[in-house]
């Protein structure tokens, strides 16, 4: 009866496009990533989430007691950060995460904040936007920009886990962080795949580039498609150093 069950059940969400899998199959979410790994030694002293928009539920829920530090451009976020820093020790920065100690110009998507990019649109992407009904208001304003590793380290206990979700400035990020790269246990990134922005990486030349920083691909958590039946835009790569144990797990 039950193999009975199980096979209607599983037709029927096959007729609707749907699957199920066991949730350590990729795509394994990051809580489930999280669970898996924590009895194999992933244990962060220190949470850096930068592009922190309205928060990352997964990500605070992973690590509860760590320290966090949130870095986030647009002040426009300040509300949720202080309610979701509230049960927490740690930090806030309201800069943009980059290369160099600057000020440039964020692109502040009105309607989907978390959309607000320092880079300009790709034609692609514009055109999805429209495909999907999506107005793009925007406005711009000058943010200040900051190394990651010219904050103040003093209280950030090691290992740290970085996640980088900055809507296309992901390597203008690490290229401002590699003073902490070396204490940074596991690295979460949202990768473009399609060409997202003008002027904007590939995919092959951010994997090099975390090959030249001493990372490797480990796993993928999340991907997005443009639309339902569109061409792959972004995954969630979790990276780790080339010596971590991890890579044993």
């Amino acid at each position: 009866m039950k193999t009975f069950l199980k096979r209607a059940f599983t037709d029927t969400l096959r007729r609707r496009e749907c699957e199920l899998k066991d949730v350590q199959h990729p795509l394994r979410k990051a809580p489930a990533f999280f669970r898996a790994m924590t009895p194999k030694g992933l244990s962060p002293g220190t949470v850096i989430d930068v592009g922190v928009g309205y928060g990352t539920p997964w990500l605070m829920d992973g690590f509860p007691d760590a320290y966090t530090v949130l870095v986030e451009p647009n002040e426009g976020f300040r509300e949720p950060i202080d309610q979701l820093m509230a049960p927490r020790r740690g930090e806030v920065h309201f800069a943009a995460a980059g290369r160099a100690a600057s000020e440039m110009v964020l692109n502040l998507n009105v309607r989907r904040p978390t959309s607000s990019t320092m880079s300009k649109p790709s034609t692609r992407q514009v055109d999805e936007f429209a495909r999907r009904g999506w107005t793009r208001e925007t406005r711009t304003v000058t943010v200040p920009v900051k190394r990651l590793d010219s904050f103040d380290r003093t209280a950030w206990p090691k290992p740290y886990l970085l996640k980088v979700d900055s809507e296309g400035f992901e390597l203008e990020v690490l290229a401002g962080a590699t003073g902490l790269l070396p204490d940074v246990q596991c690295l979460i990134a949202e990768v473009s795949v399609a060409e997202r922005y003008e002027g904007g990486y590939d995919f092959a030349t951010f994997i090099s580039a975390l090959d030249g920083y001493g990372f490797r691909m480990f796993d993928i958590t999340d991907m997005l498609q443009f639309g339902r039946s569109g061409r792959l835009s972004t995954i969630d790569a979790v990276f780790v150093p080339k010596g971590s144990a991890l890579l044993g797990a």
